[in-house]
């Protein structure tokens, strides 16, 4: 993948730990209509898209212009996350993600706790603050609200608390550029939902701190190519493999 075609979002520091690591996604979505249990092993965290999205410098600047101005220029589009949420109460990066005869969809990897905000009512949906470690909404209240806050970012978040749910961001005119939906299956797919490559980092404390200092790329080439893999290909290991990784 050229140079030109990967926006780098820097790491996320609080109280001198590293909640989320440097990474580098591709600047378009790709793959729209694609399963996220096809695509969780490339896709980005959504703590990684919260801060590139949200968050700014000292001077007041974007941590991420180029992730902010690509999601704001996507109307109607959104993408998956490497992210799922489990039974409400969990935030996992899977390792591994596989169906299971009898338990159904089982995802093993590094989690966190979450707690999410409970949601009284439909116009009391709109974020008024993240937890930034896992990038979910932490607490919710009506639109007028999350205007005072984010002003014109103000988002609604809606999640399934039953079972394995994957995690996706759409903007939407009656949802905000950062909806946060995580309610579908792994195996649900929507034509306006894509995923971004990215960088892939072991964890082990949490959902984003990286075991190894260590940035990667992740190329697949063309998006055809891209396309092909996944529509002839279920083996999330075969999938990995074929992807290749630039130190």
């Amino acid at each position: 993948m050229p140079a030109q075609d990967i926006i780098t979002i820097p790491s996320l520091v609080i109280g001198g730990r590293e909640v989320v690591p440097v990474s580098s996604v591709s600047r378009e979505i790709l793959a729209y209509g694609t399963q996220p249990c096809l695509v969780y092993p490339v896709a980005p965290t959504l703590a990684t898209a919260r801060h590139a999205f949200f968050d700014r410098n000292p001077d007041g600047s974007c941590v991420c212009p180029e992730y902010r101005e690509n999601v704001l220029g996507n109307k109607g589009k959104g993408e998956w996350f490497s992210t799922y949420l489990r039974d409400g109460k969990k935030a996992i990066v899977p390792e591994r993600l596989f169906l299971h005869p009898m338990h159904g969809w089982v995802a093993e990897g590094s989690e966190q706790d979450v707690e999410l905000p409970r949601i009284e009512s439909e116009d009391r949906r709109w974020v008024l603050e993240y937890d930034k470690p896992t990038g979910f909404p932490s607490s919710v209240g009506t639109k007028k609200e999350a205007q005072r806050v984010f002003g014109e970012d103000a988002s609604r978040f809606w999640y399934n608390p039953n079972g394995l749910r994957a995690v996706c961001r759409f903007y939407g005119a009656d949802y905000g550029p950062f909806f946060v939906g995580a309610g579908g299956g792994p195996d649900d797919r929507g034509d306006y939902l894509g995923v971004r490559l990215a960088s892939r980092l072991s964890n082990t404390e949490g959902v984003a701190t990286p075991q190894k200092e260590r940035k990667f790329v992740v190329e697949f080439g063309t998006e055809e190519e891209l396309r092909k893999y996944l529509a002839a290909h279920r083996s999330m290991g075969e999938f990995l493999s074929r992807a290749k990784i630039k130190e």
